[in-house]
């Protein structure tokens, strides 16, 4: 899978069993919410509500991807390089319906707005830093051949640092890379019978509506 292809050439709340487990006979301390995570154990906790994310008619994809941020957070990865002459990604661990995988922007550059359909994502900074740009879909009067995006969150993601886009809030994003080339992980979760697929889009230059920061946008 891929942030638009990798350019070559991401309310129930977390259950409880990610605040602790049971203490060993050894005399073990207790898990908190708090103690480091290594990317198999990201996965087992993740997975279970995953499962029931994308069954449930209703999906509760804002409080899912702020969980699987949370998780991230807590990650302790070393990722190698890509050495991406733009950008590129690599799987790291895949058990359906995630995919947790690198992400690398080469320096000073953009992976260009796009949108995520029927996947969602959590973002996690590891080296170097990226801006980030999210935009909502709004309904409303667009211009012939475009449709509206409201500019709804921008970060500068430094390791350690967290996004998150849904099904439909923060869904649009534009990534760009600092100094240094950025590193990224990316927890994809993907919905059953979707396309799971990203495709470009533009944001024209004026705002329709500059207080609201709406946005006329056409698909590139």
């Amino acid at each position: 899978r891929s942030e638009a292809d990798a350019g070559s050439q991401t309310d129930t709340t977390a259950q409880q069993a990610d605040t602790t487990q049971p203490q060993d006979s050894s005399g073990g301390q207790q898990q908190t919410r708090k103690d480091p995570l290594n990317i198999n154990e990201l996965m087992e906790l993740l997975l279970p509500e995953a499962e029931d994310l994308v069954k449930a008619a209703k999906p509760w994809d804002i409080p899912y991807v702020k969980y699987c941020s949370e998780l991230l957070s807590r990650l302790v990865i070393s990722l190698a390089p890509l050495n991406a002459a733009k950008w590129d990604l690599e799987t790291l661990i895949e058990v359906p319906p995630i995919e947790i995988v690198e992400l690398e922007i080469a320096p000073y550059t953009t992976i260009p707005l796009h949108d995520h359909r029927d996947y969602i994502g959590s973002i996690l900074g590891v080296d170097g830093q990226v801006n980030c740009v999210n935009y909502t879909p709004v309904d409303g009067e667009a211009p012939p051949g475009t449709f509206l995006l409201q500019k709804t969150a921008e970060s500068v993601l430094m390791p350690g640092e967290t996004s998150y886009l849904g099904l439909k809030e923060h869904n649009f994003h534009v990534l760009t890379a600092g100094a240094k080339p950025a590193r990224m992980v990316d927890v994809f979760t993907f919905f059953p019978g979707g396309a799971g697929h990203s495709y470009w889009a533009k944001i024209l230059d004026t705002p329709v509506d500059p207080e609201q920061e709406i946005y006329a946008a056409p698909w590139s």
